[in-house]
């Protein structure tokens, strides 16, 4: 099973969604006794709010690729980031690490896409 890197922390609340989620997508493909083969990097979502207030996003995608190359350091295949505002850095992550980067950009333009939602809302 392949290791995801997960960062986390922005909210606790969503990398706990995120990691329930994850958990039980390998439970229902493998059985009740297996989990997902997960590695963290939890940021201090206090310290990314006060960058953001000041409208340093230089800093906040800073702490993001940081956090990606822990992940890629220590074995991640891949990285997911637990969180819609950091997605902003997802150009920096992807200059940064050799890992694929999963964006939940991605599924949800083709959620949008099946359900034939235009700009004007129709």
């Amino acid at each position: 099973m392949r290791v995801i890197g997960l960062i986390g922390g922005t909210s606790w609340e969503s990398t706990a969604v995120y990691y329930r989620l994850l958990n039980e997508e390998v439970k229902e493909r493998l059985g009740v006794s297996h989990s997902a083969r997960i590695l963290m990097v939890s940021l201090d979502g206090g310290d990314l709010e006060e960058f953001m207030q000041r409208d340093q996003w230089d800093e906040v995608c800073s702490r993001v690729v940081d956090a990606a190359r822990s992940l890629q350091a220590g074995g991640a295949d891949m990285v997911l980031i637990c969180s819609n505002t950091n997605h902003l850095c997802v150009d920096a992550v992807q200059d940064a690490v050799t890992l694929p980067l999963v964006h939940i950009g991605d599924p949800t333009a083709d959620a949008v896409e099946r359900a034939h939602i235009s700009e004007s809302g129709s």
